[in-house]
């Protein structure tokens, strides 16, 4: 988590001229603050998060997961306050989306059983 967290981290303050156009600095700098807290919570808790990495390299199509990777890579280093956000902020949501999902799904499955019992 510790990667991610401090991605996520220089994304928000990479991008802090693209919010303070929609956005208050102030209310951004308070925001900011609560990011880095519960992140830092989130670093020493036990809850656990996904393995981007791991996940990637158990996939079978490692080529084509190596070549979106590439392109991002390139995408992040031509516009960098706009991709780092982006792929950081896909990366938290995914992160807290991937188990609510296997959470309905095992959900799911165990009332279907209970349906045909």
């Amino acid at each position: 988590a510790t990667p991610a967290a401090a991605g996520v981290v220089a994304s928000l303050v990479l991008s802090e001229s693209l919010v303070s156009l929609f956005f208050p600095t102030l209310y951004y700098k308070i925001f900011l603050l609560m990011v880095v807290c519960i992140l830092s919570i989130l670093m020493v808790s036990e809850i656990r998060y996904v393995h981007f990495g791991v996940r990637m390299l158990k996939k079978r199509h490692l080529v084509l997961d190596l070549i979106t990777l590439a392109a991002l890579l390139i995408l992040t280093i031509i516009k960098p306050q706009i991709f780092t956000l982006t792929l950081m902020l896909a990366f938290v949501l995914y992160s807290f989306v991937t188990p609510v999902w296997r959470l309905s799904c095992r959900i799911a499955a165990t009332s279907k059983k209970e349906e045909i019992v």
